[in-house]
Parts: structure tokens; sequence; C-alpha cells
């Protein structure tokens, strides 16, 4: 094992929350170290398309995680649970559709937790924060352009079909709308502004014919990105994860790194790797390292 290195923040996972929590640590805490850890790779041109979602089908980029048998709802089948496997996670593999939800969601949980601070108009603006937004050519032509609800300076592009880089003229457009009135639904001006019933022009995370994903995030010169690298156990003293032990791959070999958090470790590593990490720091408190391997997830 090579020698222990030491970081003020360690974050494990370099998806949507691990790119975000880096750039925001970075900007607000630029004398702390950062070290940001990714098992897959750093970037791939196959995702750099508004249409890049195709290339990860069964590919390299993506962890073909897939669930238990759904034996009541589909028959017995599984169900598709795949992730991103490269900085930007999930959002470098998505189908781009950028929704934020009904406002009454947001109000409802802030009401279960009685915080204010996870209400609609609290959380307003974060979700500015994230976007640069392009209203849509019949936004501007109606003069219903909602710039109280969002961020005109923010790492993720996000446009609509009639303005994604250059005015788009799609044939079934108007035939949809027809549609959608005939059968009595409204059009709402627009539907990240807390209110969706109805139709509306769909917002997406391109511009320009080109994914925006996470990886935009900006990241400063005190974060460290390990690609390539997997944590193969938390080190846990009782139940405070102190650092990690990384397996990274450097050429054709394996380098295992002792990291240590002088502050925190930080885990974002998905829905199926962060119960996983504290598994293995379980299960290490019971075995030698030397006796965990791998778990098949």
């Amino acid at each position: 094992m090579k020698a222990e290195e030491t970081f003020d923040f360690i974050i494990v996972g370099a998806g949507v929350a691990g790119c975000v929590v880096a750039s925001r640590i970075s900007q607000s805490r630029p004398g702390l170290r950062i070290l940001l850890i990714e098992a897959g790779v750093e970037n791939d041109d196959r995702t750099s398309g508004a249409m890049g979602f195709v290339a990860g089908f069964g590919s390299d980029i993506e962890w073909p995680h897939r669930s238990v048998p759904q034996e009541r709802a589909f028959g017995g089948d599984t169900v598709c649970l795949t992730s991103g496997k490269l900085v930007g996670g999930g959002s470098g593999v998505n189908y781009q559709v950028f929704t934020r939800g009904p406002a009454v969601d947001y109000d409802q949980w802030a009401d279960l937790v009685r915080d204010r601070r996870w209400s609609w108009n609290g959380l307003l603006p974060y979700f500015k924060r994230v976007e640069t937004w392009y209203p849509s050519v019949e936004m501007k032509e109606r003069g219903c352009v909602t710039i109280d609800s969002h961020g005109d300076r923010g790492p993720i592009k996000v446009s609509h079909a009639t303005n994604s880089g250059k005015p788009r003229n799609y044939p079934l457009r108007e035939k949809s709308r027809r549609f959608h009135e005939l059968l009595g639904r409204k059009q709402v001006d627009d539907m990240n502004s807390g209110q969706q019933l109805g139709y509306s022009e769909a917002f997406s995370s391109t511009y320009a014919g080109l994914r925006s994903f996470a990886s935009s995030y900006p990241l400063g010169v005190n974060v460290t990105v390990w690609t390539n690298s997997t944590v193969e156990r938390l080190i846990m003293t009782g139940r405070t994860a102190e650092g990690a032990v990384i397996a990274r791959s450097v050429g054709d070999k394996i380098e295992r790194v002792h990291v240590r958090a002088r502050r925190e470790v930080i885990l974002s590593a998905g829905h199926m790797d962060h119960p996983k990490s504290f598994f293995l720091a379980a299960s290490a408190q019971q075995k030698s390292c030397s006796d965990i391997t791998s778990l098949q997830s």
C-alpha cells in the first residue's frame, strides 16, 4: 500500500452531488484541500452530444445495475437502475429533461420536516444558481419570460427545443398543441415556475446541440480529482469515518492509497454504491482488510 495521504475533505463519488459539493466547498473555502473520487473516467466524447445518452447503453460509462425481480409489478422482470460511470454521474448519460417539479411538493416536504428552507421559495435561489436559462422563442413572442424564476449565470445551460442554440420549427408542434387543447388542457407558460398542470414546451439541459451536465461545475485549484478510483472500504473510528482505502488504476496496475480526512468524509456515491460503502466499513470491523476484496452489487 502506498504511503498515507491527507486532505481536509474526501468526497466519494463525482456524480451530480459530488461535483456540486466539491465546487461549493472549493469556492467558499479555497484554503482547504479537497479530494474528489470517481470510479469512472473524467470525460468521454460520446456524452457530449444532445443525444449522447444512446452511447451509454450497455457501455463502460454506465453502471449496469438492475433491481431484483419485480414479481407483482412486472411479472418477475428486473428494472434498469443504471447510473453514470464518469465525472458528472447520471447527468452525463440521462435524457436531459430538466424539470424541478411542482411547488406544492416542496411546500409539503417543508411542512413535514418543519423547516421552510425546504419549501419552494426556500429552494428557489438554489434552483436559479444552478442554471443559465435561455427562454424559448414562444415565451419571448408572448412576452411571458419568467425571469424571476430562473438564473442566468449558472453552470448548467437550460434551453428549449425551439431555441437550443438556433431557432427551430417542428412540423408537428402546432398539431400537438391543438391536440392538447381539444382535450381541454391549458398551456403553462413555464413548467419550471412551480405550476406544472397543463402542456408546455419542455426544458432541457442542452444548448447548441451539446449536453450540459454536472461536470461543468467549476472546481478550484484546491480540488484534486482521482478518476478510475474506487473506495475499497471506509476507515472507521467508532461510528465516524476518518478516511478511506482507495484502489487507483495506474497504467496496468492497481495502487492502493490510505487517505485520511482532517475534517469530513462525504459520501455521494449514488443509490447503489453509497450503501455499499457502509457495508464494507461494517465488514471491515469484523474482518481484516485482506479478507475484503470486492462486493458484487
